[in-house]
């Protein structure tokens, strides 16, 4: 039995989740084909009815084999403590995710919470991208998310909402850095760097909420806790609270969304999905940045098409700034260009800075090697924008490719 065909009724007092079941669909597109073949269905259908009494039984076990999950479903404010993965409304893959309940005493919780560490948290069982999704009976105002990250290891949490549970919009939340990673093994959150993830304002009537994880290793990051709260705020207190970070002047709430371009589930659905693909190959010849966490790019967006082609974001705050990474060949170099829009109809182009990081030479031992590696920014932009369009152009489809965007 699938784990979402259980239904919590217990647990955390502010979580409801409703069931339902779809029925079956009839098919209404046979053949009837010409009169033998007929004949000869009607004579299975006699042989199946003698028959019918002996595999009564047989025949309901398959139906209830066949039923649809139930759709399970929150009232709000809602909490998630991931002592089970129940709650969830859909995920990734069931295979892709897991709960990790050991070493609690690295995981540690905020200040005012009810036990100081974590003991039990979701996360990936392959390095592959995976996510999460809930779904609320109302509209949501906010959320508040404590994740866990190893600083020796690249990864992300990302967060998107949606109104329909079909087109998301992304969402860049305040990240307070609450506990740093420390060498006392008797204080809560030794070796984890363990933030919280904050947003009053989603948007759009949103009724579900995506969280992402990607990275590097599997285990990590991690998500320990989420909170959601109704747009009437009820019960929640939403101010963050003052943590180890914070008092130490380690607050990270400048963070930006970032998208390391692995998948697609972080573009907004006009962009031209069905004209772009991704390169995982060569990654020796993509170089990152000097204070990348790793040399190379493993996987990057780029053309199927001499076409141009758009990748779009749409983020549910105001956005102020951009960097893209973009990598091009010096035999055919493309271009990269940034527009942006307040409603996804209109758009401008906005001044790009272009600096290139790491020119393309004959080094097959060095990353960058024959291709040219720049980083692409437009900051300052103006009030009210909430749409990012970057196009790639050139004359042939496998150049220039992108494989990091930062928004803020």
């Amino acid at each position: 039995m699938s784990r979402r065909s259980l239904l919590a009724t217990g647990g955390i007092g502010t979580a409801l989740a409703l069931a339902g079941c779809l029925s079956d669909e009839t098919d209404t597109d046979a053949d009837p084909g010409d009169g033998e073949s007929t004949e000869a269905a009607q004579t299975e259908a006699e042989t199946d009815d003698e028959d019918d009494e002996d595999d009564e039984g047989e025949e309901y076990e398959e139906g209830e084999e066949e039923t649809d999950e139930p759709d399970v479903e929150h009232a709000l404010p809602f909490e998630d403590d991931f002592s089970t993965l129940e709650l969830l409304h859909s995920e990734s893959s069931e295979e892709g995710l897991g709960l990790d309940t050991e070493n609690v005493d690295q995981f540690a919780r905020l200040a005012d919470a009810d036990e100081p560490v974590d003991g039990s948290r979701v996360n990936r069982t392959t390095e592959d991208e995976e996510h999460i999704v809930y779904k609320f009976d109302d509209v949501i105002g906010g959320f508040r998310v404590e994740t866990h990250y190893h600083p020796d290891q690249d990864g992300r949490v990302s967060v998107a909402v949606s109104e329909t549970g079909a087109v998301w919009t992304n969402v860049i939340p305040k990240k307070d850095l609450y506990s740093e990673a420390h060498n006392d093994e008797d204080a809560p959150g030794h070796w984890w760097k363990n933030y919280e993830y904050v947003s009053e304002a989603t948007g759009d009537d949103a009724r579900y909420i995506r969280l992402t994880l990607s990275g590097d290793v599997d285990w990590s990051p991690q998500i320990g806790w989420v909170t959601v709260w109704g747009t009437d705020g009820s019960d929640v207190e939403t101010d963050t609270p003052e943590g180890e970070g914070e008092e130490e002047g380690e607050s990270e709430d400048e963070i930006s969304f970032e998208d390391d371009l692995s998948s697609m589930d972080a573009l907004h659905t006009s962009s031209d999905t069905d004209l772009l693909g991704f390169d995982t190959t060569n990654t020796i010849q993509f170089a990152r940045p000097e204070d990348a966490a790793e040399p190379t790019d493993p996987s990057r967006l780029n053309r199927q098409t001499d076409d141009d082609v758009h990748a779009v974001y749409r983020i549910s705050q105001d956005i102020t700034g951009v960097r893209v990474e973009g990598h091009t060949s010096p035999d055919h170099p493309g271009d990269i260009s940034i527009s942006v829009s307040s409603n996804g109809a209109d758009w401008t182009d906005v001044d790009v800075e272009k600096d290139v990081y790491s020119e393309a030479h004959d080094d097959e031992d060095e990353p960058g090697v024959w291709w040219e590696n720049a980083e692409y920014t437009a900051e300052n932009l103006d009030d009210g924008v909430r749409y990012i369009r970057i196009t790639l152009s050139g004359d042939v489809d496998w150049t220039p490719q992108i494989g990091h965007v930062e928004i803020w």
